[in-house]
């Protein structure tokens, strides 16, 4: 069920959307001999790369692969596949202030949760009220997708998990933020990021937000994540359908302890 709309008084989860202070740091580079430069054929080669550098989770029965988009459904489902874990869909919308429509003041995900930065709607002086239209329409948009892509396929728990948040690449990472602070109010154990391609200034500031990041290629400058493939189109509703049905089931097992 989703959760009630918070009232400006209400507790939320941590800021994820606080400003990162400069990046000095080293590349966050783990890539294996990505081909021509950090470029990828498919989101499904990115994905079978970012297996790769993932091998530690394999054969884990607490460990689950979520896409955070359609498009990386085709990366997540080769991630899922190497490593034996299941796959699910986890899609967010971002909540955007009334006065500013470019500017994402928080997200909402597909089971309900909402995720808003207090330091941004404060900056604003933007009070919960007025963007309690916005947070509906994403609601409502994001059941649509939902019944769309995952039919009568029940979601996968949880509580107690390491959850893999798959991407197909990271531009400002709000969305893979946010959606980091939502799981772990599900109850994650572990939350990490992978993604095959991403801004390095923004790999380090998730990388902050999560208990690590795992970015296959740090290109710089960046020019978004389409550039780094050589067939980025967005994938059919059927093919979604397929990919999440060839995971399988969600099953009710509890997941085995893990040190």
């Amino acid at each position: 069920m989703p959760e009630p709309l918070p009232h400006d008084g209400a507790r939320r989860a941590p800021d994820p959307y606080a400003p990162p202070p400069p990046f000095t740091g080293p590349s966050l580079d783990r890539s294996r001999d990505v081909e021509s430069r950090g470029r990828f054929r498919t989101r499904r080669d990115a994905g079978v790369a970012l297996a790769q550098a993932l091998g530690a989770f394999a054969n884990r029965d607490d460990v689950v692969v979520l896409a955070l988009s359609p498009g990386a459904v085709l990366v997540a489902h080769e991630v899922a596949r190497a490593l034996h874990a299941r796959l699910d869909l986890y899609l967010t919308a971002t909540v955007a202030a009334p006065s500013h429509p470019t500017l994402a003041v928080g997200i909402v995900t597909s089971d309900g949760r909402i995720v808003l930065s207090r330091e941004l709607m404060s900056r604003l002086a933007l009070p919960f009220a007025l963007v309690r239209d916005a947070i509906v329409q994403a609601r409502a948009d994001l059941d649509r997708r939902e019944r769309a892509y995952r039919a009568s396929r029940a979601r996968l728990p949880l509580r107690g998990r390491t959850v893999l948040l798959v991407c197909d690449g990271l531009v400002t990472g709000a969305r893979m933020r946010g959606a980091a602070a939502a799981v772990r109010t599900a109850g994650a154990a572990r939350v990490v990021a992978a993604v095959p391609v991403g801004a390095p200034e923004v790999c380090a500031l998730v990388r902050r937000g999560t208990d690590d990041c795992v970015c296959l290629h740090t290109p710089k400058p960046y020019y978004g994540a389409g550039a780094w493939y050589d067939e980025f189109r967005p994938p059919r509703d059927d093919e979604v359908r397929a990919l999440l049905a060839d995971a399988g089931p969600a099953p009710d097992e509890s997941p085995s302890p893990r040190g």
